[in-house]
C-alpha cells in the first residue's frame, strides 16, 4: 500500500500537510526557505466560511474555480470544501460554531488558509468566494485567540 503525502501550497509556499503547526502564541505557521536557502517560519492566515447552497460539492467546486478568476482571488489561498464535521476536534469552539451553523441549515463548510497573512484577511478572500454560491452564510476566523465572525 502507497503511502499518500498531501502537499499545501505552490512553489516556496509547498509543504506536507503535517509541516504546518500551531506555534506558541497560536498562530499557524508554515517553514519555508527564503530565498537566500535559510529557513524560516510563515505565518498562514486561517479563516472557516459555512454556508447553505444548492448546488451539489462537484459544482461548487466548479464555481470556485470560475469564481477565483473573476474576482481575481490569489491563487496562493488554498481551500478545502467538507461537508462532514468528523474533521473537527468535538471539543473546539470551532466545532460549536460548525454546529450551530449546520442547525442554521448550512450544509458546507470552506477552509482556506493564506500563507504570509492574517486571518482576517484570508476571511475576507474567502467571503468573496462564499457570497456567489451561497443563500446563507456565515465567515469565522481567530483573533487574540477567540473567534470572530466577518459580516
Amino acid at each position: 500500500m502507497a503511502k499518500i503525502i498531501k502537499i499545501l501550497g505552490k512553489g516556496r509556499y509547498s509543504v506536507s500537510e503535517n509541516q504546518q503547526f500551531v506555534d506558541r502564541s497560536g498562530q499557524l505557521v508554515r517553514p519555508i526557505r527564503d530565498s537566500e536557502g535559510k529557513p524560516r517560519l510563515i505565518p498562514v492566515g486561517r479563516s472557516y466560511g459555512f454556508f447553505d447552497s444548492a448546488y451539489s460539492s462537484e459544482e461548487i467546486q466548479g464555481k470556485i474555480s470560475d469564481i477565483r478568476v473573476h474576482v481575481q482571488i490569489p491563487n496562493e489561498l488554498e481551500l478545502s470544501l467538507m461537508e462532514e464535521l468528523e474533521n473537527l476536534n468535538t471539543e473546539s469552539q470551532l466545532f460549536q460554531i460548525a454546529k450551530d451553523a449546520r442547525d442554521k441549515g448550512m450544509n458546507y463548510m470552506l477552509e482556506g488558509t493564506f500563507p504570509n497573512v492574517t486571518d482576517e484577511k484570508t476571511a475576507e478572500e474567502l467571503k468573496a468566494i462564499i457570497i456567489p454560491i451561497a443563500s446563507s452564510y456565515l465567515i469565522a476566523y481567530k483573533e487574540s485567540g477567540k473567534y470572530k465572525f466577518k459580516e
